[in-house]
């Protein structure tokens, strides 16, 4: 059950990410309030594949300003597995995640990323995430027909 959970949330998340950045969703501030920001918890990091270490105001900012620009934006989440449970629900889980048509990214990428989340409510809280990019033979393109 915690696995469906927490596969839930990184794919919610998500979803909302590439309807954000292709487009597809309305630009309303209380749609990204309701589901990015209200995610993030206080003291979020998120360490990109380059090694950046963006803090929520920071990746937050960048997000809201990406609406629209990558019309062919997509993204897929594969292989979630929740790693550790810690008390009072804290989790950390790792999942891969598929992108393709991203306007200020490789063409297609692949990273596995790891996520300290507590999820809650039918939502979650999250700590951080960390991702790093997947080896080139995960590249292989059947891995981004999504």
């Amino acid at each position: 059950m915690l696995k469906q959970t927490i596969a839930g949330e990184i794919i919610a998340l998500h979803e909302f990410l590439a309807g954000w950045l292709n487009g597809t969703l309305s630009n309303d501030d209380t749609l990204f309030a309701q589901h990015l920001e209200s995610r993030l918890a206080p003291g979020f990091i998120n360490v990109q594949p380059s090694g950046a270490v963006l803090e929520s105001a920071d990746l937050l900012r960048q997000i809201r300003g990406g609406y629209g620009l990558s019309p062919e934006f997509n993204i897929a989440i594969r292989n979630v597995v929740v790693r550790k449970e810690f008390g009072e629900g804290l989790t950390l889980a790792t999942y891969e995640e598929y992108q393709r048509g991203a306007k200020n990214s490789a063409p297609k990428n692949a990273r596995l990323s790891s996520v300290l989340m507590r999820p809650c409510d039918g939502m979650a809280d999250w700590y951080s995430i960390h991702e790093t990019w997947l080896p080139d033979d995960k590249h292989a393109a059947q891995h981004f027909d999504f």
